[in-house]
């Protein structure tokens, strides 16, 4: 499915102080179906090192909108302002 939509997987195997089971040749022929790439790591900085180098391979594209907030408080403020003085004007005028 991933290989149909042309997304390219990146299979990091980490194999720690744990000794865990990696099953590799899945991982490889997952990364090399997809036309990725398989990664070994045996500690944090070789893991910090394939992260870098999948960073530079593909670049991640977002879109960041940035929004202005702006204050417009003082149009209501100066409308009512001005009705209170004609309204004062109108009151002055009928006395």
């Amino acid at each position: 499915m991933a290989v149909a939509f042309g997304i390219k997987i990146y299979a990091v195997g980490f194999i720690g102080s744990s000794n865990a089971d990696v099953d590799e040749p899945t991982l490889i022929r997952l990364a090399n179906g997809t036309r990725g790439q398989y990664y070994r790591a045996t500690n944090e900085a070789q893991l910090e090192a394939i992260y870098s180098e999948i960073d530079m391979l593909e670049p991640s594209y977002t879109k960041n909108k940035a929004y202005v907030y702006v204050d417009i408080f003082y149009i209501p403020l100066l409308i009512s302002l001005l009705l209170l003085i004609a309204g004062m004007g109108v009151y002055v005028i009928k006395k």
